[in-house]
């Protein structure tokens, strides 16, 4: 069961470029584990992740309030038979029951969309400069993790829409009103500036081992892996030497090189073609010679 496509996941081009940064300790163990970690969307730091928007979620307790009185209605009437033992629960927590049934068996792999690297990434995922990043694109990226096909998974960038206000529903395609999968593909508005592409996997219940809060999935590093930066702030020992030996115990065939935001200005003169520089220097000062009428010719 490999990728599969999903109509409320938007696809980017094909050959866009998607970044994902690393600490140290956690890109070692994606290559020990030759697999991309999928964090269940439960156990993020954002505790929207996954979550209807308002608008869905007060429908949603309002169709549980109707529910609860309608059967106990038909119970009274004994017209239904209760099913097991009476249930206290209240309604708003019967809502979450549901929504985090979901949640709990949907994982996920978050990746940056970009043209280029990200100092707001670096500062966010790599605080202390121990880390990486590894660059890939997006059709590599799918074919990286679509060549085991032990499992279903869907690729999409995500939405940013004003999730906890009145009117988002109006913003969503049909597709997304009506499917869950439209919470794991758009977040609030105020995450915009992560730029975010996933990759969902969605387990079963008989896939699930109890308490389970994420899982590596089997991928091709060596395909996906375009190239390995390092941190603009890493330090001494963080090396293009280290990382280079690191891949090479892994068997993985990848680039190193330091972040392109780890430049002075000085940098930038340094790889200039100074012959071709020295003909127009040379060029320039002969139109200036003749612009001067009172030197001599």
């Amino acid at each position: 069961m490999p990728y599969s496509e999903h109509p409320v996941f938007n696809q980017p081009d094909e050959e866009v470029a998607v970044w994902r940064y690393y600490t140290s300790t956690q890109l070692i163990s994606v290559f020990q584990n030759r697999g991309l970690y999928f964090n269940r969307s439960d156990k993020f730091s954002d505790p929207f992740e996954g979550v209807p928007h308002r608008d869905a979620l007060i429908q949603d307790y309002i169709r549980s309030a109707v529910s609860k009185k309608t059967d106990k209605r038909l119970i009274d009437e004994g017209i239904a038979t209760p099913v097991g033992e009476y249930d206290p629960m209240s309604t708003r927590d019967r809502v979450f029951q549901h929504i985090n049934t979901i949640r709990q068996r949907a994982f996920l792999n978050c990746w940056h969309q970009n043209n280029s690297e990200s100092i707001t990434m670096w500062n966010s995922y790599v605080q202390s400069g121990d880390g990486v990043l590894i660059k890939s694109t997006y059709d590599i990226l799918k074919s990286a993790l679509d060549v085991y096909g032990d499992y279903t998974f869907y690729m999409g960038e995500v939405g940013y829409l004003p999730w906890l206000k009145s009117g988002t529903d109006e913003e969503l395609s049909d597709a997304e009103r009506t499917n869950a999968f439209s919470n794991l593909v758009n977040k609030q508005e105020e995450y915009a500036s992560e730029s975010e592409f996933r990759v969902v996997a969605n387990l079963g219940p008989t896939e699930l081992e109890d308490s389970q809060t994420g899982f590596f999935m089997p991928t091709d590093l060596n395909e996906m892996i375009d190239e390995v930066r390092i941190s603009p702030d890493a330090p001494p020992w963080c090396t293009t030497e280290f990382w280079e030996n690191i891949l090479r115990k892994y068997k993985i065939r990848a680039e190193v090189r330091h972040s392109s935001l780890n430049q002075s200005p000085t940098d930038l003169l340094d790889d200039l073609n100074y012959d071709k520089i020295e003909e127009e220097v040379d060029d320039l000062y002969e139109e200036w010679v003749r612009e001067q009428d009172y030197l001599d010719s």
